[in-house]
Formats: structure tokens, C-alpha cells, sequence
């Protein structure tokens, strides 16, 4: 609570010892209200929850403070009570109950009729102002110098349907309108896998590739017998030559022709594949840019162009009469024709009575939060998905976009594309899901539009929206509602589900022509794949070669060692050979005989191990 700036001795002091009963209700992050706590329409401290809502706290802890001080420092008595009440009139409007006047509740087909400028102005004449702060303690006192509702506060924007049938203060918060609407969700596309052929028919890329195969025909009968510089022989002259094909298409020649046959070949394909190249480049453009339509809202002119719903609080109305009783395309509902049009509604109604060409495709419902059939609130979680019933709820307007239908017995798909609401409300329940589900099931997309304040309406015979507003505006410069609108996480940095929509409207992404990357891939995954069964086949050579030439090695020391020992008995027989010298000379002749000859041997080893080689590289 805030100390209050207000100097002395120069306000009305007429709110001094007074007692305003407010009438409000449930709209959080505004007013947080249980209402089964209220009795007899007047709600505790107690009932408020969460905090009791930024209009709640501003109120009775800004706004009644320097109301206090205004009577404190004129002398006067500084008593001034604030009593919230949720009407009977209308729970979800309380501006009705101070527009007629009353808390006697009316039956729903007569709340419309209730807002038209002969009640309120009686309501107006019949206003006596508040209560003494020691009277009035319940509804129908006969104490109470008023019989309805001394203001309302809550959801209630200053420039309303009401501005010609209440007085207003200024406005103490003002907001947008932002449209919330089903995330894309993420996919891969089929048409992207085909995308960037779909620019040609089926029967010119074969002609393309027809030519091609003439042209690769003609380049091996006249070209490849005679260019033995760029294209290899054998087996490998095939892959060259249809590699040249494929090179000069895409205007980036590998190779150059030899013979005059082979040149003009060479150049008319070149010349063909120049002209493909310019061509494609262009349709591709051209179609790809077509492909990038919008798939979903992308901001409020999704609404006016016709390519979307729109879904609002509001009445609904037969389509086929002929003269109906509002503009626009309506849908389908499951308001009924007496529902009061809220902001949202009229403005739709502003936007085509200033251009007479915009038609809008409209959704109506009667209530923002969902609730089960017995009248509990539906609130979406982990174990709670409202789209997964059937029956027994009736959907608010952010279930609605949600789920795609207006009911839950309805089918899928059949409901609105978007919704736009006020901001401090959709910043309030998109968290909330969030912080429930972990998910961003419903996002906002595009700016905010269409500004407008929260403000306090009373009778227009009331003199005492001058102090209050007096009382607001000192809060106001103070920064209460910076603060407020902080902790209770309403600034738009504070909203986690939000799509961005991409400067310069529409743009292509990945996936619109996935399948160029997959093509590339699978390339690049078959060129690795012929580099490493390469390599394999390289160091499996390489080890055999090895290996051979290990085994030679070793048989050349055997031998070695081998003729090593043969020549020392060499020498012993020698020795013996001159010991007998009596022994006939035939003997040493079959002793010479029995000497190897080492390099004959060498050399026959020499010529098995090249054969052997020759052998494995056969293989």
C-alpha cells in the first residue's frame, strides 16, 4: 500500500464516510472471485482468490487508500468502505445491475432488453448515491439510500456499448486485443518431397532425360574411341561419359570435346542445358511462391479478407432472413439471439459498416470459460483434456479454438479458426494452460490492435466517479499498475505461446522443398559409401602385398640359413675328399654333383613368388 500523494483541502470530500457497493464479477486475471463464497450476492474477502485480481488489489488497496487520504487531510471523517457484490441481473455483466439500477435478478431473455437508454436513465433519476458507512448492511435494507449498485468494476472497458448509458472514469489500464488461435503443428509435408520437380510435368523431365540418353549415346560413339585423354577405357568409359552428360546439363562441363562430331554434339547439349537451367530457375520461383499460401491467421486482416472465422461473444441470428439484424457471415453459435454483443462483437460490426466490401465469417459464443453440464468450471490439465468429450460440458471460446468445434458432441474441425479477445485475459489464460499441460495448446499471432481502457461506470446521476478518478489517476502516476500487471505476469514479455509472424508476409520454409535435401543426401550418402568401400579395398591390397612380400622375405632367410649349413658339410666332405686319397675320382665327381647352386635356387624362388602375385592380383 502506497502513500498517498493527494494534497490537502482541494477534493470533494462528498465519498467521506460513504459505503460503495460494487457490483463486479469472475473475470480473471481482473477479478478473481469463488462465488460460492458470496452470500446473498455479497462477496468477502475471503471469496477472492489468487491474489483477488489486479482490479480487486488496485481497488481496495490503491484506489480506497487515497480516497482515505483525500477525507484525512480535509478533516473530515476518513471512513470509506468498499462492498463487492456478483448481481443477479446479469452474473456475467454486472453493468446491467447499474444501468437498471437494481440487484433482482431477470430472467436471461430480458438481459439485452435491460441496456437501453429509457431504464438506465430512470435507474439514473432514481440514483440517491451511497450508504452511510454505518447502514445498509444487506440487499433491500430499507437503510440503504440506493437500492442497486453505487459502480461497477472489473472487465469493464470505458469506450463500451454503455459510454452514452453510464458516466465512466478515466481508464486505470489500458489494453489490447490480440487473436488466439491453434499452433501450426509440426510436420513434414509430402508435397515437399516432390516440390522442386512440380515445376515441370512428368513428361518434360522425360524428355529431358531422353535427350540426355541420346546425347550420352552419341558422345560414346563418336567421342570416347578417340578422347583416351579425358575419358577411360574399358568399363569405366560408361560412367565418364554419362557423368560429361550430366556436368554439361547443369551448365558446368567437365570435360572438353576432341573430335568435330563430338564438339557439335557437345554444344547443343550445353546450349539445351543452358536454357533448362534459366527455365527451371524461373518456374520453380514462380511455383514455389504460389505453394507459400497461409495456412492458418496470421493477423486481424485473416478475419477481413473472408480466408478465416472469426469467433466472438455475442449473439447468434438466422442467416437466411432477409433483413438480418447484424453484418457479416454468420456461422454457427451457441449464444442465443437475446445475448448482449460484447466489444469484440461491435467491433467486427464497426469494421464492415466502414467498408461495405468486407464480409466476416462469424462464431458466436455465450461465455468465456468452459464448465460441466452440473455447473463446475472445465479446466484443461494433464489429466483433463476438454477435446476428448463428447457431452456433458458446454465450451468457452478458448475450448472452442481449441478443440476445433463449437460442442463437444460436434465434429471436429467444424468450429472457428481463430478468436481475438483483451489482452490481460489472454495473456492470463494461455499461461495458465501452460503452466498446467506444459504445452502451448492455443498461441498468439500478430500485434495487438484496437486499444481500449478499463475504467469504473456509475449512474450517470452520480457525482462520485470525479473523486475516484481523481483517486485512480494518483495511483496511476505512482506505478501501482505497472506493478500489478507484473506480478501478475499481464506484459507481453510475459506471454510464453506466441507464433511470430515473418517480416515481408509469407515465406517458404525447409520444408516446403524437403525432398532437394533428401536427393542430396542420398548422394552424398552414396558417394561417402564409394569412398570407404575404396579405401577398404585399397588397404586389403595393400595388407596382401604386404603379406606377400613378408613371406618372401622369410623364405630368402631360410634359404639363406640353409645354404649356411650346406656349405660348412661342403667343407667336411672336402676334408674327407683329401684324407682318401686312394678313393677313384668318380666318387668326387658324385660328391661335386650333390653341391646346390645357390643363386639358381634364389632365382626359382623368386619367380614362384612373382607368379604368386600375379595370381592375387587376378583375383
Amino acid at each position: 500500500m502506497r502513500r498517498s500523494l493527494v494534497p490537502a483541502n482541494i477534493y470533494n470530500t462528498a465519498h467521506c464516510g460513504k459505503k460503495f457497493r460494487i457490483a463486479t464479477h469472475h473475470y480473471p486475471p481482473l477479478i478473481n472471485v469463488d462465488t460460492t463464497k458470496c452470500i446473498n450476492q455479497l462477496c468477502p474477502a475471503t471469496a477472492f482468490i489468487n491474489g483477488g485480481g489486479l482490479t480487486y488489489e488496485f481497488m481496495n488497496n490503491e484506489v480506497l487508500n487515497n480516497l482515505k487520504s483525500m477525507c484525512r487531510a480535509s478533516g473530515v471523517s476518513e471512513s470509506v468502505v468498499f462492498e463487492w457484490y456478483i448481481p443477479r441481473v446479469n452474473p456475467t455483466s454486472p453493468d446491467a445491475a447499474v444501468c437498471q439500477g437494481s440487484f433482482s435478478a431477470l430472467p436471461p431473455s430480458s438481459w439485452n432488453t435491460t441496456y437501453n437508454g429509457q431504464r438506465c436513465a430512470a435507474a439514473a433519476k432514481a440514483y440517491k448515491g451511497p450508504s452511510n458507512v454505518t447502514s445498509c448492511t444487506r440487499i433491500g435494507d430499507p437503510t440503504c439510500a440506493s437500492t442497486g449498485p453505487d459502480l461497477v468494476a472489473g472487465a469493464i472497458p470505458v469506450a463500451s456499448r454503455f459510454s452514452d448509458l453510464l458516466s465512466f472514469t478515466s481508464s486505470y489500464y489500458q489494453y489490447q486485443q490480440h487473436i488466439v488461435k491453434r499452433p501450426i503443428p509440426p510436420q513434414i509435408p509430402i508435397d515437399g518431397l516432390v516440390n522442386v520437380f512440380l515445376p515441370f510435368t512428368g513428361w518434360l523431365w522425360g524428355a529431358i532425360l531422353l535427350e540426355c540418353i541420346v546425347v550420352f549415346v552419341s558422345l560414346l560413339m563418336i567421342e570416347s574411341p578417340y578422347n583416351v585423354e579425358n575419358i577411360r577405357q574399358g568399363k569405366a568409359m560408361f560412367f565418364d561419359t554419362w557423368y560429361w552428360v550430366i556436368c554439361t546439363l547443369c551448365a558446368a562441363p567437365d570435360k572438353d570435346a576432341f573430335t568435330l562430331g563430338g564438339r557439335i554434339v557437345y554444344l547443343s547439349h550445353l546450349f539445351f542445358g543452358t536454357l533448362i537451367t534459366a527455365t527451371y530457375t524461373g518456374a520453380i520461383a514462380a511455383f514455389l511462391t504460389q505453394q507459400a499460401v497461409v495456412v492458418s491467421v496470421q493477423d486481424f486482416q485473416s478475419f477481413t479478407s473472408g480466408q478465416f472465422s472469426a469467433l466472438v461473444l455475442g449473439p447468434s441470428w438466422n442467416p437466411r432472413d432477409p433483413q438480418p439484424p447484424y453484418l457479416g457471415k454468420f456461422v454457427a453459435g451457441t449464444s442465443t439471439t437475446t445475448m448482449i454483443p460484447s466489444d469484440q462483437f461491435n467491433y467486427l460490426q464497426t469494421i464492415m459498416q466502414q467498408d461495405p466490401k468486407i464480409t466476416i465469417s462469424i462464431f458466436t459464443a455465450d461465455r468465456v470459460d468452459s464448465i460441466y453440464t452440473n455447473g463446475q468450471p472445465l479446466v484443461s490439465s494433464t489429466s483433463v483434456n476438454p477435446c476428448k468429450l463428447t457431452t456433458g460440458a458446454s465450451y468457452g471460446i478458448f475450448d472452442i479454438v481449441q478443440c476445433g468445434r463449437l460442442y463437444p458432441s460436434a465434429r471436429a474441425g467444424s468450429g472457428p479458426d481463430a478468436l481475438f479477445y483483451d489482452g490481460p485475459v489472454v495473456y492470463n489464460e494461455l499461461n495458465n494452460r501452460y503452466s498446467r499441460t506444459g504445452k502451448c495448446s492455443l498461441v498468439t499471432i500478430g500485434d495487438g490492435f484496437h486499444v481500449n481502457g478499463y475504467g469504473l461506470g456509475f449512474p450517470y446521476s452520480s457525482i462520485f466517479y470525479h473523486p475516484l478518478s481523481s483517486a485512480m489517476l494518483q495511483a496511476t502516476e505512482a506505478g501501482a499498475v505497472d506493478d500489478y500487471l507484473q506480478s501478475y505476469g499481464l506484459r507481453a514479455n510475459d506471454l510464453t505461446c506466441t507464433e511470430v509472424v515473418a517480416d515481408g508476409g509469407n515465406v517458404m520454409d525447409i520444408w516446403e522443398i524437403w525432398g532437394l535435401f533428401a536427393l542430396c543426401t542420398l548422394f552424398l550418402i552414396a558417394a561417402f559409401s564409394s569412398g570407404f568401400f575404396a579405401r577398404m579395398k585399397d588397404k586389403w591390397k595393400a595388407k596382401k602385398e604386404a603379406e606377400a612380400l613378408k613371406a618372401r622375405e622369410e623364405a630368402r632367410a631360410a634359404l639363406m640359413i640353409e645354404s649356411g649349413k650346406e656349405g660348412a658339410a661342403d667343407e667336411d666332405n672336402k676334408q674327407k675328399e683329401e684324407d682318401k686319397e686312394e678313393e677313384p675320382e668318380d666318387e668326387d665327381e658324385e660328391g661335386k654333383d650333390e653341391i646346390f647352386d645357390l643363386p639358381t635356387i634364389l632365382n626359382g624362388i623368386d619367380e614362384k613368388i612373382h607368379s604368386v602375385r600375379e595370381i592375387s592380383k587376378a583375383l
